[in-house]
């Protein structure tokens, strides 16, 4: 139980934390921008593989079974 006098209650303390919570808020937001929805990205791969051309044959393991490949 807790009187008041703990160092965690000084003024000091509470603009660290402040700091710290801050910090890491704008971190996790930085990090959240860079994140794509994942329908989004499951679009994007559709219509990058749409636009590719068909004419290529592709092996099984995804390969080109042309020669020289």
């Amino acid at each position: 139980m807790s009187f008041g006098n703990s160092p965690a209650d000084s003024a000091g303390s509470k603009q660290r934390l402040d700091r710290l919570t801050a910090q890491a808020d704008a971190y996790r937001a930085g990090r959240l921008a860079g994140r794509k929805p994942l329908l989004r990205r499951v679009l994007e791969r559709l219509r990058l593989h749409r636009q590719e051309p068909g004419n290529e044959p592709h092996g099984s393991d995804g390969t080109l079974d042309g020669p020289g490949h």
